[in-house]
């Protein structure tokens, strides 16, 4: 019986987090990086900003709503050091509206800084990186995404210089 509850719970627990696969093959961020998105993951709740007196603020979406966190692989195609920024990186919903980068991990070590997260990664010559990274604000709970932009513009629109990328779910 104990072992039926134990699976049960670790059903649940593995169901409650919907991941999307995606082939997405390697896009262009600048010339000298390169990404690829490997697959979407809804969380019903995302890390915040560290504020004083208060580090640990956690965000929740609403009912109906989710975050969505995007593992996704980087690739510096130059031979030094280079600093990008994930601020120009935004999810587009089903009406074409932005969702922007409030999050930034790189491997198992995540990138906070005093009140912001930081979204300027630095990657070595000719080195790979693998990045989590979660977008704001949460999507529809059923929403399944299918275009990024890559846009230098905040606006929650798209600029006229937006550059849309369409990758296919492979569920």
């Amino acid at each position: 019986m104990k072992k039926a509850i134990f699976l049960l719970s670790i059903w649940l627990i593995l169901s409650s987090c919907g991941v999307q696969r995606v082939k997405s093959g390697f896009i262009n961020l600048n010339n000298d990086i390169e990404f690829e998105i490997l697959d979407f993951t809804n969380y019903k709740t995302r890390p915040g900003e560290n504020r004083p007196g208060n580090k640990h603020v956690t965000h929740i979406a609403p009912d109906g709503f989710v975050y969505k966190a995007v593992r996704m692989r980087f690739k510096n195609t130059n031979s030094s050091k280079i600093e990008f920024d994930l601020n120009k990186l935004f999810l587009l919903d089903q009406h074409n509206r932005k969702h922007k980068v409030v999050y930034a991990a790189k491997g198992m070590k995540t990138y906070a800084g005093n009140r912001v997260f930081k979204t300027h990664q630095k990657l070595n010559g000719g080195k790979k990186g693998l990045f989590l990274v979660i977008f704001d604000p949460p999507f529809s709970n059923e929403e399944k995404i299918s275009k990024i932009a890559i846009d230098t513009n905040d606006d929650v629109t798209l600029s006229e210089n937006a550059r849309v990328v369409n990758f296919n779910s492979i569920n």
